[in-house]
C-alpha cells in the first residue's frame, strides 16, 4: 500500500448547531461533564477550548497538600505578597541574583505578577492552569483533528493514553510538566512544517531549565535526521545499559557549567538525595511504583513489532518516521540515565512521541491483518496505567473540581481532596 497518496490533513466536518453550543453551556453548569461532551462534539473546532477552560477551573479548585510542589508555590506567593515594597528590578535580583539557585523564568514571573494583586493560591493555580491548559489542549486536539469518521478501538486507547500521560492535574508540579507540553507542542509544530516550532522548543528551557537536555537531544535529531536503524540500535543497547554514574555527572556539571547551575543541579546529584529519591519509590503501593513499566513494555513491544513487521509503512510517511526517531532518542537517553534521580521524567517525551505515532498508525492506515494479541495487550496496559494516574490525580482534585462550577467553586471546602472525600 502506497502512503504517498494519503493526505494526513485535519478532518473537520461541519458540526450541528446543537453540538456547537452544548458543551459550552454544560461546562458552566458542570465543567466535568462539559469537558466530556467536548470530546463527544469534537467536530466543533472550538471544543478544544473547553479542555483549556477545564484546566483553568481545575487550578481554581485545586486541592493543595502540605509538602507538595503546589504548597511550596502557594507559600512563595504569600511571601511575595508581603513584599509589596519590592520593585520588579529588586524582584529580579532576588530571584536571579548570585545568591539565588533559581534558573527558570516563567514560574517566578507569574508568581510575582499575581502577588501584586493577591496571595490567593487558587488564583495562582488558575493562572497555572491557563498556561498549562493552552499547550495541553492543543497537543490533545492534534490527535483528535486526525479523526475522520470515527475513532478505531486501538487508536482510542492511544488517544486516552496521550491525554493521561501528562494530565491537567500535573500542574501540581507546574514547571516541569508545563515545559513538557510546551516542548512537545513545538516539536509537533516543527514536524508539521512550521519552523516557529523551533522557537517554542527552545522556550521550554525558560519553563524548566532541565529542558536544555531536551533541546540538546532534539539537536541530535536535527543534525542527524531520520536515521531509524541507528536510533533503534542505540535504543536496544540502552535497554541493557544504565551505566551513567552520578558522581561522574556531578563532576562534569562542576567543570563545564556556571556556579548557579551547579548549585541548582548539584542537590539532585548527591548520593544522599539519590537514596532518598529511590527510597521513596520503595514505600509507595506496587501499582504506583510499576505504572511506568506498563508503558515501557508497551512502547518496547510496539517499537519491535513496527520496526521488524511494519517498518515499510512507517518509512512511507514522514510524520510517523520523525515521531518514531525522536521517540527512540528520548527513550534511549532516559534508559541510560535512569539511575539519576528525576531522569525518569524524560521518558515522557518518548512516551508522547510513540503514542502519537501509534495513534496515527492505527487511525489512518488500513490493515489486512491486525494482530489481536497487540490490540488486547495495548488496551490492557493503557487501562492499567490510566487507572493508576487517575488515582494519583484524586490527591490533587477537590470535590469542587468534580461537582462544582465556576459560580459555586467558592462554596466548597477545597482543603479536602477527592481521595480523602471518597476513601477516608
Amino acid at each position: 500500500m502506497k502512503l504517498n497518496s494519503i493526505k494526513f490533513q485535519d478532518y473537520k466536518p461541519e458540526a450541528s448547531r446543537t453540538d456547537k453550543y452544548a458543551s459550552i453551556i454544560v461546562f458552566f453548569m458542570w465543567p466535568l461533564l462539559g469537558t466530556i461532551l467536548s470530546f463527544r462534539h469534537y467536530k466543533f473546532k472550538n471544543s478544544k477550548n473547553i479542555i483549556w477552560f477545564f484546566c483553568i477551573f481545575l487550578g481554581l479548585s485545586f486541592a493543595f497538600s502540605e509538602g507538595s510542589d503546589s504548597s511550596r508555590y502557594r507559600n512563595n506567593l504569600k511571601y511575595l505578597y508581603q513584599k509589596q515594597d519590592y520593585s520588579f528590578t529588586e524582584f529580579l535580583e532576588y530571584v536571579f541574583g548570585e545568591e539565588s539557585n533559581t534558573i527558570d523564568f516563567v514560574q517566578p514571573i507569574i508568581n510575582f505578577i499575581i502577588s501584586r494583586f493577591t496571595d490567593n493560591g487558587f488564583i495562582l493555580y488558575g493562572v497555572y492552569g491557563l498556561v498549562f491548559g493552552y499547550f495541553y489542549s492543543r497537543n490533545v486536539w492534534y490527535l483528535i483533528n486526525k479523526v475522520r469518521n470515527k475513532v478505531k478501538i486501538e487508536a482510542l486507547a492511544f488517544l486516552v493514553l496521550f491525554a493521561i500521560l501528562v494530565p491537567p492535574w500535573s500542574i501540581n508540579g507546574f514547571r516541569y510538566w508545563t515545559a513538557t507540553h510546551v516542548f512537545f507542542y513545538g516539536l509537533i509544530q516543527y514536524f508539521e512544517g512550521n519552523k516557529k516550532g523551533l522557537i517554542v522548543i527552545v522556550c521550554s528551557v525558560f519553563v524548566h531549565y532541565t529542558y536544555i537536555l531536551g533541546v540538546f537531544l532534539f539537536a541530535i535529531f536535527f543534525v542527524l535526521g531520520n536515521r531509524l536503524n541507528l536510533y533503534f540500535l542505540v535504543y536496544i543497547l540502552s535497554l541493557f545499559l544504565s551505566f551513567v554514574d552520578i558522581s561522574a555527572v556531578k563532576s562534569f556539571t562542576e567543570k563545564y557549567s556556571s556556579e548557579k547551575v551547579q548549585n541548582r543541579a548539584g542537590s539532585y546529584l548527591t548520593e544522599e538525595y539519590s537514596e532518598v529519591y529511590f527510597g521513596q519509590e520503595e514505600t509507595v503501593n506496587w501499582y504506583m511504583k510499576y505504572r511506568y513499566d506498563f508503558i515501557k513494555i508497551l512502547v518496547a513491544g510496539s517499537y519491535f513489532w513496527i520496526f521488524f513487521a511494519r517498518q515499510k509503512l512507517i518509512r512511507q510517511n514522514l510524520m510517523m518516521l520523525k515521531l518514531f526517531c525522536i521517540g527512540l532518542i528520548f527513550m534511549s537517553f532516559a534508559n541510560i540515565n535512569q539511575s539519576i534521580p528525576g531522569m525518569v521524567r524524560f521518558f515522557y517525551i518518548g512516551f508522547m512521541s510513540v503514542t502519537v505515532m501509534l495513534f496515527l498508525f492505527f487511525q489512518l492506515l488500513k490493515f489486512k491483518r491486525r494482530p489481536d494479541w497487540y490490540k488486547f495487550v495495548s488496551i490492557l496496559f493503557v487501562f492499567l496505567f490510566c487507572m493508576v494516574e487517575i488515582r494519583i490525580g484524586f490527591d490533587s482534585l477537590s470535590v469542587a473540581t468534580m461537582f462544582g462550577n465556576p459560580f459555586t467553586v467558592g462554596w466548597f471546602d477545597k482543603s479536602v481532596s477527592l481521595f480523602q472525600f471518597l476513601f477516608r
